[in-house]
C-alpha cells in the first residue's frame, strides 16, 4: 500500500479514534496497513516493502532535563531534526512524536505527515483523578516516547511548582489498529513521566516532580506488571533530591545518578531500594483485568474524549510562558 494512500485514507478504524478525532477535528487518517503472521507483523512501505517488524522493543527518549527549544510553526515541514521532535522506532520503522502529533514519512509526498493526535487531559479531569491536590494553574503535556511491538507509548509530564499542577499517566497509539489507550495508574497520577520503556509484560517509567528551583524523585522508577497491574518503585537510597538550585546545608543532590539506564535499575545495579508503589485495590485490579487491559485503556481514552475532557495542543506548550515572572534559567 503506498504511503500516499496511508496518509490520505479516511478515518482511524478504531472506535476511540472516532471519538477523539471528532472532538479534536484534525485531518483524519487511517492506521498503517499491517500483515500479521503469528507474533510478527510488517508495516508496508512503498512498493509493499516491509517497513517495520513487531516483536522488538527499542527505548527512545530525550534526557529528562532539557531546555525547551523554540518550535517550528505548524505550517512548516516537520523533520527528525526539528527541535522538540522525538524519533521513535517500532521495529525498524521510524515515527516522529511532536507535541501531540504522531508522524509517519510519506515517500510520495516527501514529507512527514501526521497520522494520529495523542489526547491530553483537561483541567476538568483534575478533580476526578487528583481530588486532594490543589492547583491554581493547570497544564499537562506529552512527554517522552518509546517504541514497543506495534505501538508507541508516551508519558504525561507537568510542572508542579508555584501553584501549577497536572495529571500523570501513560498513553499508547497502536500503529496497526489505530487504537489509542490511556493508563491512569495510581503510581503515575501524581508524577511527571520521564524516560519510559515497554518490554515484555512490563511498563517502566522514571518519575519525578519538578518544582521551583529544583526537581525531586516522585515515586522513583516505577515498574508496572501489565499482567497483574501491580506496581513497585525503585528509589535512590541516599536522597530524593535530583536537582536543587539552592540546596540546604548537607543536602545530597542525586543529579545524573537518578538517570541511570532503566535496565540497570531493575537489575539492582544502580543501588536503588525496591519498595511498594501506590496501587489499585485488589478489587479494582480484578475488575480491570476481567475487562482486559487494552480494552480498559481504550475505553478510558474514549470516555475522556466523549466527556469533552481532552485538550488539544498542536505543538508542545511551554507552561512557563503563562508565567513570565518565573526565571526560565532556573527551570530546565
Amino acid at each position: 500500500m503506498k504511503s500516499l494512500t496511508i496518509i490520505k485514507a479516511i478515518g482511524l478504524s478504531a472506535l476511540i479514534a472516532a471519538a477523539v478525532y471528532a472532538f479534536y477535528g484534525p485531518e483524519a487518517v487511517s492506521p498503517l496497513s499491517v500483515e500479521a503472521s503469528g507474533v510478527a507483523s510488517a508495516v508496508s512501505g512503498p512498493g509493499n516493502q516491509p517497513r517495520a517488524e513487531a516483536g522488538k522493543t527499542l527505548v527512545v527518549g530525550m534526557p529528562p532535563e532539557y531546555e525547551r527549544p523554540q518550535y517550528s510553526p505548524p505550517e512548516e515541514k516537520i523533520t527528525a531534526q526539528t527541535p522538540g521532535v522525538t524519533e521513535v522506532k517500532v521495529g525498524t520503522t521510524s515515527f516522529l512524536v511532536y507535541g501531540t502529533g504522531v508522524y509517519f514519512y510519506s515517500a510520495d509526498e516527501e514529507k512527514w505527515c501526521i497520522i494520529a493526535e495523542l489526547p491530553v487531559p483537561d483541567e476538568s479531569l483534575f478533580k476526578k483523578y487528583r481530588s486532594n491536590a490543589a492547583v491554581w494553574t493547570y497544564s499537562t503535556e506529552i512527554g517522552l516516547s518509546t517504541g514497543a511491538p506495534g505501538q508507541i507509548w508516551t508519558g504525561y509530564k507537568f510542572y508542579s511548582g508555584e501553584g501549577c499542577n497536572g495529571i500523570g499517566g501513560a498513553v499508547f497509539y497502536d500503529v496497526v489498529t489505530g487504537d489509542i489507550g490511556i493508563l491512569r495508574h495510581p503510581a503515575l497520577l501524581e508524577c511527571s513521566a520521564g524516560e519510559l520503556a515497554v518490554s515484555g509484560d512490563n511498563l517502566v517509567v522514571r518519575t519525578s516532580r519538578q518544582v521551583e528551583g529544583g526537581s525531586y524523585v516522585c515515586n522513583g522508577v516505577v515498574a508496572i506488571d501489565l499482567k497483574t497491574l501491580k506496581a513497585v518503585s525503585y528509589l535512590p537510597v541516599e536522597s530524593d533530591v535530583i536537582t536543587d538550585n539552592d540546596p540546604a546545608p548537607g543536602t545530597k543532590v542525586l543529579g545524573d545518578k537518578y538517570n541511570v539506564p532503566l535496565d540497570k535499575v531493575l537489575a539492582g545495579e544502580a543501588g536503588f531500594k525496591r519498595k511498594e508503589a501506590p496501587n489499585w485495590s485488589d478489587a479494582e485490579r480484578e475488575k480491570i483485568l476481567s475487562e482486559g487491559l487494552v480494552p480498559y485503556m481504550v475505553r478510558t481514552a474514549l470516555e475522556e474524549a466523549r466527556s469533552g475532557m481532552a485538550a488539544r495542543a498542536a505543538r508542545p506548550k511551554d507552561i512557563r510562558s503563562d508565567h513570565m515572572w518565573i526565571d526560565k534559567g532556573r527551570h530546565p
